[in-house]
């Protein structure tokens, strides 16, 4: 069973016309007025952090996150280029064996559909990217 959230009072003095362009607003959208102005409080409340992030304090955030995560992206970045060239060196491995036993016009033509078919499977989400016969 969920726990149920406690909510409280909280009286608010409005201007005429401020209370009746809420009520109107809150017709059109179909919600309570109470739901309306609670948005809008809400909404106020995360204005007003972003505000303070916005200030003296972000660029101190921001160094503090990218000193956190520089090893990680060297790391990932290294991994990349050894990704590539392993992948460079098994093209060039494969390109050679097929070219010597089909000859060099059907190894491009090989390699240039295996290209196309990757790419492919590249595109489809997740899960879906196994070779299409």
């Amino acid at each position: 069973m969920a726990a149920r959230r406690l909510k409280r009072d909280l009286h608010l003095w409005l201007e005429p016309a401020t209370h009746g362009a809420l009520q109107e607003l809150a017709r059109h959208r179909k919600v309570t007025v109470t739901a309306l102005a609670e948005r809008f409080i809400q909404d106020g409340l995360h204005a007003g952090i972003e505000e303070r992030l916005d200030g003296p304090a972000l660029p101190a955030v921001r160094q503090t996150v990218e000193e956190a995560l520089k090893p990680h992206v060297e790391r990932l970045a290294a991994l990349i280029v050894k990704a590539h060239l392993e992948a460079g060196i098994g093209e060039r491995l494969t390109y050679v064996l097929i070219a010597q036993t089909f000859g060099p016009d059907k190894a491009r033509k090989f390699l240039d559909a295996a290209r196309t078919k990757s790419i492919e499977a590249l595109k489809r989400p997740l899960g879906e990217q196994r070779p299409v016969e």
